[in-house]
């Protein structure tokens, strides 16, 4: 049954960092296309454990990433205002694209688990946005790792100060970059409720010289 949307945000209990939530795992060294992450650009305020740059990459042109170009494919009725944000993670990646015909936000979700009928992406979101902000961040959980441990993607609508998202994984915490004034589309695989159709991310929100502006957890359900 699809729970209809719960989403709470108070202070953390602990420090980014220190949850003792989910299993400790080996600190990855490659991003999920097989590339090198980068070190964090700053030192993040508050981030006590090693940082993961994840990529983020502005995109117009179909021509120039397969990625923007098979999303707006599955998404043919849609047609985006601007430049699409192509991210990739320890985990999977996503496009996110403002349609230009609606008050919308579009994305598509991928990892290395299976999906429907070999399809290129494993999930995929709409946001409607109400006085220029998502009503909801979209919660995505048809995605698994490879060896089928699920995954949570959703969009994060960080404070208008802000240049970086962590978000706490197992043992290290993972630093995204806003981009193209569009929600920033994070991925977990901590947190994770299937049963629920849930999940709970640890957020922490940086200014460009890494002080921390604000940090909480965020609880999500899927909406209807």
């Amino acid at each position: 049954m699809v729970r209809a949307l719960a989403i709470t945000i108070g202070a953390c209990a602990l420090a980014l960092g220190a949850s003792a939530c989910a299993t400790t795992r080996p600190l990855p060294s490659l991003l999920f296309d097989g590339s090198r992450p980068a070190s964090a650009p700053v030192r993040l305020e508050g981030v006590g454990v090693p940082v993961i740059a994840t990529s983020a990459t502005l995109v117009r042109d179909d021509a120039a990433d397969e990625r923007r170009a098979s999303c707006l494919a599955a998404w043919t009725h849609r047609r985006p205002a601007g430049a699409a944000v192509v991210r990739v993670t320890v985990d999977g990646e996503s496009v996110t694209f403002r349609d230009a015909l609606e008050e919308a936000i579009v994305g598509c979700d991928n990892a290395g688990g299976p999906r429907e009928d070999g399809q290129r992406w494993c999930g995929s979101a709409i946001g409607l946005l109400r006085a220029g902000r998502l009503s909801d961040p979209r919660l995505d959980l048809l995605c698994a790792t490879a060896d089928d441990e699920p995954l949570a993607f959703a969009w994060i609508e960080p404070v208008p100060r802000a240049r970086f998202v962590v978000v706490e994984q197992a043992g290290y915490a993972e630093l995204y970059r806003t981009a193209g004034a569009l929600p920033v589309r994070v991925v977990t695989r901590a947190g994770v409720d299937r049963s629920a159709s849930s999940a709970s991310f640890r957020i922490s929100e940086h200014a460009a010289n890494g002080g921390l502006l604000r940090r909480y957890e965020l609880e999500v359900g899927v909406s209807g």
